[in-house]
């Protein structure tokens, strides 16, 4: 996986990332797939300001990969398929087929942050919402899944 500056928007540092074949770029801390690639991008102003929002949520803590049970960790050099990190009022979860087409799935006991019991989630690009115990998503090839995971007593976005 490479990656270049490429260039500097509003001081936030914007890279492009080729990763798998897919290119995707980063702006203010957030990847986006490039729009030649086979990766659906965000669809409406509406997903990339949910997905900034989170990006610039105050705690200011980055997702990091978090291994489920069963599932092999991450290695180096290797886009992961598992983030999640702290948002002020829940957990944002990431969801990524680096390996190819499949269905993943992140049981909320074993995200950081959340445990046991039920929880509502939003998934960003697809506007989706649900209540459960986990999330799981059917994903493309190098496509990439986003929930916002609040309690329920908090209404997801």
């Amino acid at each position: 996986m490479g990656h270049h500056e490429v260039a500097n928007h509003h001081g936030y540092r914007h890279v492009e990332v080729e990763a798998n074949d897919a290119q995707y770029h980063q702006e203010q801390g957030i990847l986006f797939r490039r729009p030649d690639s086979a990766i659906p991008c965000p669809r409406s102003a509406n997903t990339k300001q949910a997905l900034i929002a989170i990006n610039q949520d105050p705690p200011g803590k980055a997702a990091t990969t978090f291994t489920p049970s069963g599932q092999p960790g991450p290695k180096d050099g290797k886009l992961y398929k598992y983030y999640a990190g702290p948002l002020s009022d829940g957990v944002v979860v990431g969801l990524v087929a680096a390996d190819g087409a499949e269905t993943l799935t992140a049981n909320f006991v074993d995200v950081p942050g959340l445990g046991n019991g039920s929880f509502a989630w939003t998934e960003l690009y697809s506007g989706q919402n649900g209540t459960g115990v986990s999330v799981s998503q059917k994903l493309a090839s190098h496509d990439m899944a986003v929930f916002k995971v609040t309690p329920l007593s908090t209404l997801a976005p």
